[in-house]
This record gives structure tokens, sequence and C-alpha cells, in this order.
């Protein structure tokens, strides 16, 4: 009996990469660390925080200040004063 395998193409999985920082606001929380982590390998060092920093200025977490906090860690300002 012939055993039949699926090959992935890739194509969906790179118009999912691609969308990742062009429409980062399409995705909610879950879904964004998901595609975070399934793409890790792809991603730079420096892109995650950048990533990061783009989706939490753009979403209301908590209040400003703890907004602000979350801020300054992700760009690495860990020795700014957050009032």
């Amino acid at each position: 009996m012939v055993e039949l395998r699926v090959i992935e193409s890739g194509g969906d999985e790179e118009q999912l990469f691609q969308r990742l920082p062009k429409d980062l606001f399409a995705f909610d929380r879950q879904t964004f660390e998901g595609l975070v982590e399934r793409f890790r390998s792809r991603l730079t060092i420096d892109d995650i925080p950048a990533l990061l920093a783009r989706c939490l200025r753009s979403r209301k977490v908590g209040s400003q200040s703890e907004r602000n906090a979350r801020l300054a860690v992700v760009e690495g300002r860990f020795d700014e004063r957050i009032a």
C-alpha cells in the first residue's frame, strides 16, 4: 500500500509571518503571543521587544502608570522612574 504524505508549501505560513508586524493589531493577545512563539526562530532578539512595545502602546492595558512601567521594561529603560 502506498503511503501519502502532505507536504506543506509554507504559503500560508509565510503570509502569516509577514502579517504579524504589518497587521499586529488584528490579533488578540493570546494569538499574538502564540505567533511570536511560533516564529521565534525567524525573529531577531530586537524584533520581539519592538513588537511587544507596539502592542502595548496600541492597547488599553491597566492604568497609564502600569502601561508605562511595562513599556519601560520592554524597551530596556530599567532605570526610569515610573510615576
